[in-house]
């Protein structure tokens, strides 16, 4: 007997079937494109610095844009090490921006550290 299309339905989308909220969409494009230039600047930055310095630079970079990159994927799947490892690399650019001493990214960086606050209910396995 041909099992029914709810049947069917159900059992493809047993895995998760949580769509992001649009703001993680948009936060996860443009982190996308960040990576694509980030992959464009890291050779830049091995043949600008001098020496090791230069190397451990593209290095540095290089795993920062790994773990921005799994994270996300974690957002977009929705699920909730992807929202924690977001939460920590966004926190580390609130502090790097306080290092920096540009305001602007401050407040930007703030800005989507609180929205991931916001939006945690959707992250909850």
């Amino acid at each position: 007997m041909p099992r029914s299309s709810s049947s069917v339905l159900s059992q493809r989308g047993s895995g998760n079937a949580k769509s992001p909220p649009l703001g993680i969409k948009i936060y996860c494009v443009f982190g996308v494109v960040g990576l694509v230039v980030l992959a464009i600047r890291i050779p830049l930055m091995a043949g600008l610095v001098p020496g090791v310095g230069g190397l451990v630079a593209a290095l540095i970079a290089t795993l920062l844009g790994i773990v921005h990159a799994v994270s996300l994927v974690g957002l977009w799947r929705v699920v909730s090490w992807g929202w924690l490892l977001a939460v920590v690399m966004q926190g580390l650019s609130v502090v790097f921006s306080l290092f920096s001493g540009s305001a602007p990214s401050l407040l930007f960086s703030a800005l989507i550290l609180v929205y991931f606050f916001l939006v945690r209910e959707h992250y909850t396995d």
